[in-house]
């Protein structure tokens, strides 16, 4: 599991250091996930 930078009402907010070199923060909820 990688480290949560922000949560904010049941959202996740984090991102994987070791992944492509766009940025890009990954979102989860007990609904789905996303990238942005």
């Amino acid at each position: 599991m990688s480290p949560s930078i922000f949560r904010e009402k049941g959202y996740r907010f984090y991102f994987l250091s070791n992944e492509e070199d766009r940025i890009h923060i990954h979102v989860t909820c007990e609904d789905g996930e996303a990238k942005f």
